[in-house]
This record gives C-alpha cells, sequence and structure tokens, in this order.
C-alpha cells in the first residue's frame, strides 16, 4: 500500500487527521511481507493517536510520539470531487 501511496505522490510529512500511517514493519510478533498500519486519529504538537487492527487479534486506539522511529511515512489520498 505504501509503494501506491509514493507512486501517486501521496506522502506526507506532517500527519493530519485521516491520514494513513505506514510503519517501519510489521512487529515481533508477525514478521511476514509488508508493514504494518493505521489510520491517524488525532494530532498535536508532540503525538498522533491512531487506530489500528491486528494487535493480538484486536482493535486499539495507540497514542506515539510523532518522532517515533517506528513511524516510517504517512499518506494522504486527494479528495474525490
Amino acid at each position: 500500500m505504501e509503494r501506491v501511496f509514493a507512486e501517486h505522490g501521496w506522502l506526507v510529512k506532517e500527519p493530519k487527521v485521516g491520514d494513513v500511517v505506514f510503519y517501519r514493519n510489521r512487529g515481533q510478533s508477525d514478521p511476514g511481507r509488508g508493514r504494518h498500519v493505521g489510520l491517524v486519529l488525532g494530532v498535536d504538537k508532540d503525538y498522533i493517536e491512531t487506530v489500528e487492527a491486528n494487535w493480538s487479534d484486536a482493535v486499539v486506539k495507540r497514542r506515539l510520539l510523532r518522532s517515533d522511529p517506528r513511524i516510517a511515512n504517512y499518506g494522504r489520498r486527494p479528495a474525490i470531487g
């Protein structure tokens, strides 16, 4: 998915509510191919709040520092219409 966002120029540096957050890997519990993603629910000066699935078979809300090294990119698809 991140590759598609990159090909269309949809990767952004500053997160906004509704963006996709791409992580550098899938985590230690899932060493498969691809990356973990989440949706940005909130943003302030230092933190993002996300909703993510597949955390021990659950959907979770997380609060992460925007500078967290696990975050690879944010993606924002332009509005249609």
